[in-house]
């Protein structure tokens, strides 16, 4: 499965509030065409190529925005 379906059939299971942390460096264009975010919030990245921050950054996100749905997405792409 490529990088872009994959984010296009995820973009279509997800609620409309949710929060997106992209670790995924190399695919992150792919992603931003398939999800639309609406919302100053709705997705949080880091520049470069700095990887393996995803999971502390999701934890992070919750807890930010405790009331809604939060998604990391960390692949090595």
């Amino acid at each position: 499965m490529s990088p872009g379906r994959m984010f296009a059939e995820l973009s279509a299971s997800l609620p409309y509030d949710v929060v997106i942390v992209n670790d995924s460096y190399s695919s992150s264009e792919d992603l931003m065409n398939a999800v639309s975010f609406t919302v100053p919030g709705d997705m949080h990245a880091k520049r470069g190529a700095s990887t393996g921050w995803g999971m502390g950054g999701a934890i992070g996100a919750k807890c930010a925005y405790p009331d809604r749905p939060v998604v990391a997405v960390m692949a090595p792409l």
